[in-house]
């Protein structure tokens, strides 16, 4: 379950939904420097100007002050999920409740990456936009790559 978790952050940045390269135990911590990893190899292709990577260094900074938060909420969410489904007494209601919430956030989270995109998209030039979009969408593909094996993988264990 906490796979998932962290599995849905991190698609949420690029677009689907949810790093499949993270472990159960990620924080929300963890999961930011995993998408800032990702950004800077984007970053790192588009050959950025001194003054596109400061506004983008702000950019950045404000969108993860604002997701951080919601991150944490999703862990709690994702462990509260947890201790329902281990209990004795599940209730499917609890478990809708807390998908719910979790959906909730998400959406939130959802909206703070578009506006982020509206944002870096006024920064970048023409040609870096397109680039941005090509590299980006080649990482969504590696990402779902790496979690459709790591499916099998939890599948072949059962």
């Amino acid at each position: 379950m906490k796979k998932f978790f962290s599995v849905i952050c991190c698609l949420i940045f690029f677009g689907t939904v949810s790093v499949a390269d993270t472990s159960s135990t990620d924080t929300s911590l963890e999961i930011i420097e995993k998408i800032q990893q990702h950004r800077s190899i984007i970053y790192s292709a588009l050959n950025l100007t001194f003054e596109q990577q400061t506004k983008i260094n702000a950019l950045d900074d404000k969108y993860f002050k604002k997701i951080n938060p919601q991150l944490n909420q999703m862990n709690c969410i994702v462990k509260n999920m947890e201790n329902i489904a281990n209990s004795n007494n599940v209730s499917l209601e609890a478990i809708e409740k807390e998908k719910i919430k979790f959906e909730n956030i998400q959406k939130s989270m959802e909206s703070i990456k578009n506006a982020y995109d509206t944002e870096l998209q006024k920064i970048l030039t023409p040609e870096q936009q397109k680039q941005y979009d090509i590299i980006r969408k080649q990482q969504q593909q590696e990402i779902e790559t790496q979690i459709r094996a790591e499916q099998l993988r939890q599948n072949n264990k059962n």
